[in-house]
């Protein structure tokens, strides 16, 4: 069988044309898996590794350790770090309310912290832990020799986790709204099922763990009075000083709160 001359060419010119164009084709796809090599090996080579770690905002948590865990160390890959995993870890620090984890290309990972701010020392059982404005234990010790305390004895919560008990909330809630000196001279007990404090020299007769940013602001303005004798701040909206004990009568705190009855001031 002879086959025309000038279709065995059409037939070569055609199988020359896929040749090429399958030649093209592979000759791109060797260039773009040589880019993408390229570009792998510069993001997980010396020059896009960790060589800086800065930490902002730690005074009391030590984020370096946990950093180290999540494998945030000198030569980490930066693509091999995952930010918001590694927040994640920090925020497991009961000092650490909040963490944020920024890479910064080519070499810098960047840590910002903001830690809870330590209120006082409570007694929790067999043990006292340091407590924080926002009712997290931050640490455990023992029992401390200066103030502020707050001495109502509360179930311990466990590291990094909330107490519960409103009496110890509302104390927390008392001494964080204090003067700073203040709240450094405090101290928070129970008596006859009121709260009563301590406020450096003068006693403070609270009652019930409510308003209790109401009664810090209240005491705060009274403190320093000339006027001796205890602060009564159960109903902080007109709070008293009396020259002795609050008499027996005056301990309905909720009459006072809703107006049935006040304490007169003792002028001495």
């Amino acid at each position: 069988m002879t086959i025309d001359p000038r279709m065995a060419a059409r037939r070569q010119d055609v199988a020359e044309s896929r040749a090429r164009i399958d030649l093209r084709r592979f000759l791109w796809l060797a260039v773009v898996l040589v880019v993408i090599a390229v570009i792998v090996w510069i993001l997980t080579s010396p020059l896009m590794s960790v060589r800086t770690i800065t930490i902002l905002g730690a005074s009391n948590a030590d984020p370096s350790q946990i950093l180290t865990e999540q494998n945030v160390v000198d030569g980490r890959p930066l693509i091999a770090i995952r930010p918001g995993r590694v927040a994640e870890a920090l925020e497991t620090d009961p000092w650490i309310k909040a963490a944020s984890v920024e890479l910064v290309f080519p070499d810098t990972v960047d840590v910002n912290v903001a830690e809870r701010v330590a209120v006082a020392w409570v007694s929790l059982g067999d043990k006292w832990g340091l407590v924080a404005e926002d009712g997290v234990v931050l640490q455990y010790g023992e029992r401390p020799q200066i103030d502020p305390l707050v001495e109502l004895i509360g179930n311990d919560p466990g590291l990094g986790e909330s107490v519960v008990e409103v009496s110890i909330v509302g104390a927390i809630e008392f001494i964080s709204a204090l003067p700073v000196e203040l709240a450094a001279a405090t101290s928070v007990i129970e008596r006859d099922g009121e709260l009563w404090a301590s406020v450096g020299v003068r006693q403070v007769r609270l009652g019930r763990a409510i308003d209790m940013t109401a009664k810090a602001a209240a005491v705060s303005a009274l403190v320093d009075s000339e006027l001796e004798g205890v602060i009564d701040v159960i109903a902080p909206a007109r709070p008293a000083i009396w020259a002795l004990e609050p008499p027996d009568d005056s301990n309905d705190e909720s009459d006072l709160a809703d107006g049935d009855g006040e304490p007169s001031a003792d002028s001495g």
